[in-house]
Order: C-alpha cells, then sequence, then structure tokens
C-alpha cells in the first residue's frame, strides 16, 4: 500500500562541517528549541538511489560527477560545486524525483515518488513498500507495476527509460519536536542534520551537509518559519537555504 502526504518544510546547506557537527552537539543536548520540546531522537546511517532520464551525460567542470538529488538533498550551487547539466532529465524539468531506500527499521524497501501539484509550494509525497524480499541494489523502477504515479511519470518521459544516476550516503540526526510542557506524542516539526556523501556509478563524489526543517502531524508553516528563525538567529552565516521553490515546500 502507499502512504501518501504534502511537504512542508525548509532546506539549509551547512557551509562548514564545523558549524555542522556543532549543530548535531547542541541540538543532541538540548531539552527545547525556542517553544518546542524535544521528544525522539534518531541517528542512522540510510542509502537512496535516484533515478531519471539522464543518459550518461552529466558533468561539471571540475570534473565531479553532478549530483541528482532534486527537492530531496539539493544544494545550493556554490562557485566549486557549480554544475552544468547536459541535458537536463525529464524528472528534474517535472519538478518530481523516484528514489528508492531501505527501512531498516522495518527491514524492507520503498521507493518514495514525488510529484508537483498545481500549486508551485505543494508536492505530493507517495511511499510504496516493496514486496519483501526485494534487492534493493536491483531495483529497477522500469519494470515496477506499483503505482498510478510511475505510469504518469513513463507517459511524460516518453517510455524513456529510468536510471540511476546519483546514490545519496546520509548520516542523519533526526530530532522530533512538540509544543513545550505539551504531551511529547504531539509531534508537530522534525529536524534533521544530514551529512552527505553523493556518489556517481562512476565513482566520483562530492561531500556535504544539510539542516532541513519539516512539518509533520498538525504542524503549520508558521511553526516552521519559528524553527527557521532560531537557526537563522544562530548559525545564520553558515547556511544558504535551498534553491528549489525558495525552500519552502508543502
Amino acid at each position: 500500500m502507499k502512504s501518501k502526504s504534502f511537504e512542508l518544510e525548509r532546506k539549509f546547506f551547512v557551509k562548514d562541517p564545523k558549524t555542522f557537527w556543532r549543530m548535531v552537539q547542541e541540538v543532541s543536548d538540548s531539552h527545547r528549541l525556542d517553544k518546542y520540546g524535544i521528544g525522539e531522537q534518531s541517528h542512522k546511517n540510510r542509502v537512496y538511489r535516484y533515478f531519471d532520464t539522464f543518459e550518461g551525460s552529466l558533468r561539471d567542470q571540475q570534473g565531479v560527477y553532478a549530483i541528482y538529488a532534486h527537492g530531496e538533498s539539493e544544494f545550493p550551487l556554490i562557485s566549486d560545486l557549480q554544475r552544468e547539466l547536459s541535458p537536463r532529465g525529464v524528472l528534474e524539468e517535472l519538478g518530481a524525483s523516484i528514489s528508492t531506500r531501505e527501512r531498516q527499521e522495518l527491514a524492507d524497501c520503498v521507493l518514495t515518488i514525488k510529484m508537483p501539484t498545481d500549486d508551485p509550494l505543494v508536492r505530493g509525497d507517495y511511499d510504496y513498500p516493496l514486496p519483501n524480499p526485494t534487492d534493493f541494489y536491483n531495483v529497477d523502477p522500469n519494470q515496477l507495476d506499483i503505482s498510478p504515479h510511475l505510469e504518469q511519470i513513463r507517459r511524460r518521459t516518453k517510455g524513456k527509460p529510468l536510471q540511476e544516476v546519483i546514490r545519496l550516503y546520509i548520516q542523519t540526526h533526526r530530532f522530533s519536536l512538540h509544543p513545550y510542557k505539551i504531551q511529547k506524542n504531539e509531534r508537530i516539526l522534525e529536524i534533521a542534520l544530514d551529512s552527505i556523501v553523493g556518489m556517481s556509478l562512476h565513482g566520483s563524489y562530492v561531500v556535504f551537509s544539510e539542516l532541513e526543517i519539516e512539518r509533520k502531524g498538525q504542524g503549520n508553516k508558521t511553526e516552521v518559519n519559528v524553527m527557521n528563525d532560531y537557526f537563522m538567529n544562530r548559525y545564520g552565516n553558515h547556511l544558504v537555504e535551498s534553491s528549489y521553490q525558495n525552500g519552502l515546500k508543502q
């Protein structure tokens, strides 16, 4: 079965590793951030495989294979990481993405499809658990028949096959936030601090870090913005907001 949600989040590239790990330590040691209490914490490693219709032609002037992570782990195009896409993938053009990841906590794999809607700030988020046993590293979306959204993408790509274009190795640190002095199970926000290695199938790679502030449960735009202001006030000189939809998605 699929699960569906709509994203509302802010994403930031963290400029330097020292600041990133200081942020991880600060949040890990805190009981509250601004007017929100910190509940459950999780620290884990995950691998993501991203697919698009690129034909082995991604490149940049530094010889580092460009990262495809549109709307997922996009980082700002800082001068020393400036990329050139030739040509752009169909999914990137659509503002969509397809990825797979292993969920160790559920001992399965899931295919995630993110699709734009009529509202430029709204994207649908659809999870499709794959049947067990599934070999994560051999999942081929071209062979799957599990999603009307996958069929929509196939129509838009005119049958051009999807292929893995980038693999992300993510060490993520996630923190659930709730209204301070309110029940901890009333989760309204999630803070994610991710250290990421993006690797092409040719072995080229780049390392970067991200901060993500995401609405959960009954959270709303105002609460996301409160946390945005909190981190900008403390670390603003070290953060650059993602360029995708001004960094705000719902």
